[in-house]
């Protein structure tokens, strides 16, 4: 069993009773259909509701995580969650892609995330990290579009404005790790465990970065 965590944003509300002025808060995760789902928590803050108002219910259906009947009061406060899921696996590794409308393009990113997480769990670290660079490359090809190198797609992300600072850094230092396959490039370290942890990191959080809400 594996666990991950995702960050939820960008709640919306649907009123379910008018005479009290009570809402449904619904977060969509659009991966989370990818995971064969055997736990999970939900964590968020829930102090408007008073000391001694219990916690509001919540369920999950394929992509969307439902909070049931929050005062309007409260609607307002309760933007953000952070989702604990414990899974046994990915039922579909292309359907971490849900974004990606070109078939072929999210069928090729999932075999590398698949590939990626096999490698990870192995400990090849120089494979996971080719790997992982090759999903991250790919959500930018999703993004900016195809015939453009890594180099040239990270300076389309920066000028876009579509990911951080500290993101558009973190790719670098992937796309940097993964040239050290070349073997005249035999005088750099190869990859080792630190680095691939590093790289998981932004792996990881790119992942589930909510792309279908760039404009």
């Amino acid at each position: 069993m594996k666990t991950t965590v995702f960050t939820l944003t960008d709640m919306t509300s649907e009123m379910v009773d008018p005479q009290f002025q009570i809402f449904d808060g619904i977060f969509k995760v659009p991966s989370l259909p990818a995971y064969a789902v055997l736990h999970h928590h939900l964590d968020y803050d829930h102090s408007v509701f008073g000391e001694s108002a219990e916690k509001p219910q919540f369920y999950i259906k394929y992509d969307v995580v439902r909070i049931c009947r929050v005062p309007s009061l409260c609607v307002s406060f309760n933007k953000t969650a952070t989702l604990t899921v414990s899974y046994s696996g990915i039922r579909d590794y292309a359907m971490l892609f849900p974004h990606i409308k070109n078939e072929g393009l999210q069928q090729r990113l999932g075999q590398f995330a698949e590939e990626a997480e096999k490698a990870f769990d192995a400990c090849a670290w120089m494979s996971f990290v080719l790997m992982a660079g090759a999903v991250i490359e790919g959500l930018l090809v999703g993004r900016f579009g195809n015939n453009k190198n890594f180099k040239t797609l990270i300076q389309l992300a920066n000028e876009a404005g579509v990911l951080g600072v500290d993101d558009l850094e973190s790719i670098q230092e992937v796309r940097e790790a993964r040239n050290r396959v070349h073997a005249e490039r035999f005088d750099e370290p190869f990859i080792e465990r630190l680095l691939a942890m590093d790289v998981y990191v932004i792996f990881d959080r790119l992942l589930k970065r909510r792309w279908d809400l760039d404009k």
